[in-house]
């Protein structure tokens, strides 16, 4: 037989690559349940509609009233095209309402959990579960509360139909996935569980027959006499057809599958021979048929198909006994004959999907090829792999993935019985299987001959995406060096690829996290990467890894530099101005320049209004950290352009509609500072207030969203006063002007924390040392001493808190407070690193306080000490001072 692809072939390579890039090997996803009711003569197109979906219950008992009948079919429609999510949040939705009519709400319990056990059995395995327990747990919910419901015996037997569905697709796994023996006694035990359920619930239906027949029903709801009986008889035809399940579990041949088929057959004899047209009927003829088949009596089967072909009957019975005939033609080795059967048009005539189709064919040549290989006929044994090959691909690319994922293990399975091949479609699909079955190593030679099979054929793109789900594999397994190592080497052998550059940044993921942020592999992968690949999109994410390492280092200055080299085009950029905002604080706290910091205030500008000035209808988010950041740097490192950052946050908030009220919050905060730099402060402390009644307005419910300054805002802003501050110490006027906006500041920082209702916010101990500090500065000195003395006792390691104690006590006057100041820097010298400048400094307090106390021999005799362990004294600048303080104590 020839196969053909009737249209052009899609990308089936692509589908590795997407497999490697998320990590995910793929489940085998196993045949579907289909399950009639007898049904209405003028319902018969749309049952077998229904048909194509798993686990559905058709029929009069199971059809919906007129006005459920377009929800019913839009989601029947919603299961056959996959979108399950889609027809489960439909459901939801509608039972949440409290004006359905009882039955819809029945019906609709229904169609959830048939959904739910639809999208369970397209799941992969780990997937499952869940879902399954869902489709019942839906039935069970309702029937709690509506067991006395005249139609909750349909949704028994949903239920009981859930069970035989997991019974049913483990029984299919085991068939495809030989190798895991415990599917056998999983499909039995859902399989027994659910012959159990259905016996009762047929006894019932019986006592629910017997009733009808003898009085017509009084609810509007309740089941037919008709109903009743198309409804016993499908639940008859239920355990028929988990028995014929069950005996496929055991040993083809064995006496255990024999017993279990004859017991099937028993079952489905009486329902065969119903004088009824029924469609449940007509389904138990055709198993009848099957059961013979898989006894291995071809002439009795073949017998029952002539005895049905000579009664007048439905398209789609003719379909199924021409796929009879074909496995028939199978089982004696007649597989070209079989496979004509196969193309007959009754087939498609009967409506019989083409995903199922195509399995039925790819059985088929299986079983050819595996007997031409038993047979040593070499011809006819590549022959049938070619036909196998462009089968799997066919149905890859044409039909759903459940049927793709079938055919694959279908292939996997041949293969892995030892009939060899060099087709990578075929070896991809062995890989498949080695994975499902837990066997990786197996599975990465599989990939890798299949790899190496593309590149002999010349298909260097499927090589490709083959080698890299053998790398994915090996980071799955948490294989971190190896997997490094084969995405670099792909990367680096085919540098052209599409997806050449993201290999290339999977091996840097991997070297990071087998190596460290800072190993040599890590950084030699991210330089070879921004050499190769620079103009790629993975480049944005090595310039920011690459930034971010050299953050963690705290090698701030060269951070913020690789921050910059993230394009503005890139899904990274925002991250990029935050980070390299960060960096540049931590840059200028420590040493800035005025150039320096107007050339980065200069970056972050031209991140808002581009290089030609012009700025954008709307800021960006990035945007809007930009201008943040640009006004930060301006205000607090270069003097002479504090009125161009006011300037800059005035046309900021014109072109910022859209921005979220925290930013704004944000931004009136940065005006109190940029008013308190201008000298305005006045200004700045009715700002200040302004914003304390807006919060108290607000009340204790809002947080950032609606407009409030954050408490770190607000501490950021003391900070920056202090720093104002103390760059004025030598204008104490003005020093006293700017500790009074500080003093505001720190009432906002009160009420903002009182706001926040869940205590998240706490004051760091810089915030309230810069408010004691403002105290002191604003001629509050005893004030300053009872918040510094809380703070000192609060914070006993802040090295910062005590110094300050300390100084604060040491501008003291009367022996009392010299005596508590000489203590303090005593513990401040305890609690520093001997020969710091921190300690040397606490060292000279102790020696001028013992001078100022009048005790200039301790004093000293503190500095001659010192100077015998300490020449230098600590350096010039210090030793100056020591010296001045000796020659006053010698004087």
């Amino acid at each position: 037989m020839q196969i053909n692809v009737p249209h052009k072939r899609r990308d089936l390579a692509r589908r590795y690559s997407d497999v490697a890039f998320a990590f995910v090997c793929a489940g085998a996803f196993l045949t579907c349940v289909a399950i009639a009711f007898a049904q209405r003569p003028d319902e018969g197109a749309k049952a077998k509609a229904e048909m194509e979906s798993p686990l559905v219950v058709d029929g009069p008992a199971a059809w919906p009233n007129a006005d459920w009948q377009a929800d019913a079919t839009m989601l029947a429609g919603l299961r056959g095209r996959s979108l399950y999510t889609v027809a489960e949040v439909f459901c939801r939705e509608k039972l949440a309402r409290e004006d359905l009519a009882s039955r819809t709400r029945c019906e609709l319990v229904l169609e959830l959990s048939r959904t739910l056990a639809a999208h369970a059995v397209h799941s992969p395995p780990q997937a499952r579960d869940e879902l399954w327990s869902a489709a019942s747990r839906t039935i069970d919910d309702y029937l709690r509360g509506h067991a006395d419901h005249p139609r909750a015996i349909i949704l028994r037997l949903q239920d009981a139909l859930v069970a035989r569905g997991r019974g049913e697709l483990a029984r299919h796994e085991s068939e495809l996935i030989p190798a895991d023996a415990t599917l056998p006694a999983t499909a039995q035990k859902y399989l027994r569980e659910a012959i159990g359920r259905l016996t009762v619930l047929g006894d019932d239906v019986a006592v629910a027959l017997r009733n009808a027949t003898r009085s017509s029903p009084t609810n509007a709801d309740a089941l037919s006499a008709d109903e009743l009986l198309a409804l016993e008889r499908n639940v008859r035809y239920q355990i028929a057809k988990a028995q014929q399940e069950i005996a496929e579990t055991y040993t083809a041949g064995g006496n255990d599958r024999i017993d279990a088929l004859a017991q099937a057959d028993r079952l489905l004899e009486p329902l065969a021979a119903a004088n009824s047209e029924d469609e449940v009927v007509w389904q138990a003829r055709v198993d009848r048929v099957s059961v013979e088949r898989k006894l291995g009596r071809s002439d009795p089967a073949l017998a029952r198909i002539e005895q049905l072909a000579s009664k007048s009957r439905p398209a789609w019975v003719d379909a199924r006994l021409m796929i009879e005939r074909a496995m028939l033609s199978e089982g004696a080795s007649q597989f070209d004959a079989a496979l004509e059967l196969l193309d007959a048009d009754a087939i498609v005539a009967g409506g019989v999907d083409a995903g199922e189709l195509d399995d039925l064919r790819l059985y088929v040549v299986l079983a050819a090829w595996r007997a031409a290989h038993e047979t040593g006929d070499a011809a006819s044994t590549t022959a049938r792999q070619s036909q196998a090959a462009t089968l799997v691909r066919r149905i890859d690319e044409q039909h759903e993935p459940y049927w793709s994922r079938r055919a694959k293990l279908r292939a996997a399975a041949t293969i892995a019985a030892g009939t060899g091949t060099n087709d990578a479609t075929l070896l991809a699909s062995a890989a498949e299987n080695f994975l499902h079955t837990g066997r990786a190593d197996e599975a990465v030679r599989a990939y890798d001959r299949a790899a190496e099979a593309a590149r002999g054929t010349g298909d260097d793109d499927l090589a490709f995406r083959l080698a890299l789900t053998a790398a994915a594999v090996e980071q799955q397994r948490k294989r971190l060096e190896e997997a490094m190592t084969r995405y670099a080497s792909l990367a680096r052998g085919s540098p052209k690829h599409a997806d050449a550059a993201k290999a290339h940044l999977q091996a840097t993921w991997n070297a990071a996290h087998a190596f460290g942020p800072r190993s040599r592999e890590y950084r030699d992968l991210i330089a070879e990467h921004l050499r190769l690949w620079s103009e790629s999109a993975t480049a944005d994410d090595a310039r920011l890894w690459l930034a971010r390492a050299l953050q963690g280092e705290r090698k701030w200055a060269e951070a913020a530099a690789a921050y910059r080299q993230v394009r503005p085009t890139a899904a990274a950029f925002e991250s990029a101005v935050v980070g390299a905002a960060l960096c540049y604080d931590k840059v200028f706290a420590r040493k800035a320049t005025e150039k320096d910091a107007a050339a980065a205030a200069g970056w972050f500008e031209a991140i808002a209004v581009g290089s030609d000035g012009t700025w954008p209808a709307t800021l960006s988010s990035a945007q809007r950290t930009a201008v943040t950041s640009a006004a930060k740097l301006r205000l607090r490192y270069v003097a002479s352009s504090v009125g161009e950052a006011a300037a800059f946050l005035r046309e900021a908030k014109t072109h910022a509609a859209d921005a979220p009220l925290e930013w704004f919050a944000t931004v009136a905060l940065l005006e109190v500072e940029s008013l308190a730099a201008r000298g305005e402060f006045d200004t700045a402390e009715k700002s200040v207030h302004s914003l304390i009644d807006s919060c108290k307005a607000n009340g204790a419910s809002d947080g950032p969203a609606d407009g409030k300054p954050t408490a770190e805002g607000v501490q950021e802003l003391l900070a920056a006063l202090a720093a104002m501050r103390t760059a004025k110490s030598n204008d104490r006027a003005a020093a006293r002007r700017i500790a009074a906006v500080e003093l505001s500041a720190g009432k906002l920082l009160s009420v903002v924390q009182r706001a926040d209702a869940a205590g998240a916010t706490k004051s760091t101990a810089a915030s309230r040392r810069a408010v004691a500090d403002a105290l002191a500065a604003a001629g509050r000195r005893d004030e300053a001493l009872v918040a510094y003395r809380k703070l000192a006792n609060e914070f006993r390691g802040d090295a910062a808190v005590q110094r300050g104690y300390a100084a604060l006590l040491s501008a003291g006057e009367d022996g009392d407070t010299l005596t508590a100041a000489l203590e303090q820097w005593r513990l401040v010298e305890s609690k520093s690193r001997p020969a710091t400048a921190a300690w040397f400094a606490a060292k000279y307090e102790v020696a001028s306080l013992h001078e100022r106390l009048g005790d200039r021999r301790q004093a000293l005799r503190v500095v001659t000490l010192l100077a015998a362990l300490y020449p230098e004294l600590g350096g010039e600048a210090m030793k100056a001072k020591f010296d001045a303080l000796t020659k006053r104590c010698q004087q």
